[in-house]
């Protein structure tokens, strides 16, 4: 009898499931959209290193690579020499409220010293954000995130 029963609430808890599986197929939900407010004004990002940034070819390496949303925005594939001040606009994809860029710069090999990389966001050439990356003096690349403000004023 035992053996009768579990079987009966085997089948019962597979039917159940797959009736449930089916009811949420059929249930049409509305598609789920996202407003995006595009920030307005000239978005300008400035790059100041510490330390020569060069390419890594074997492993597809850049020098420099600027990401915004874990899009490139900016990178450079030649050598950059320390202490080269590199200033590029970003054209589109600032939206209002918090954004986020990630910047990598690659070292050479076995450099000494404190790595820094020094982040300016510029919006119509006023200061939003402004963050210092430092590295590991062991660390071949330098990476870190800045976060900033892109707020829309109306009137």
């Amino acid at each position: 009898m035992r053996p009768l029963y579990a079987l009966l609430l085997t089948i019962g808890l597979i039917g159940g499931m797959a009736a449930y599986i089916q009811f949420a197929k059929s249930v049409n939900r509305p598609p789920t959209q996202f407003d995006v407010n595009f920030a307005s004004g000239k978005f300008e990002v400035e790059l100041e290193r510490t330390f020569a940034a060069v390419p890594f070819a074997a492993a597809e390496v850049k020098a420099i690579e600027v990401q915004l949303k874990q899009q490139p925005v900016f990178e450079r594939l030649d050598s950059v020499p320390a202490g080269e001040t590199i200033r590029f606009s970003i054209d589109e994809g600032v939206e209002d409220g918090e954004n986020e860029l990630v910047v990598m710069a690659n070292r050479e090999f076995l450099s000494e010293g404190l790595a820094a990389i020094k982040v300016r966001v510029l919006r119509d050439d006023i200061p939003v954000a402004e963050e210092t990356i430092t590295g590991d003096p062991n660390m071949e690349m330098i990476s870190g995130t800045v976060l900033f403000k892109a707020e829309t004023t109306r009137e």
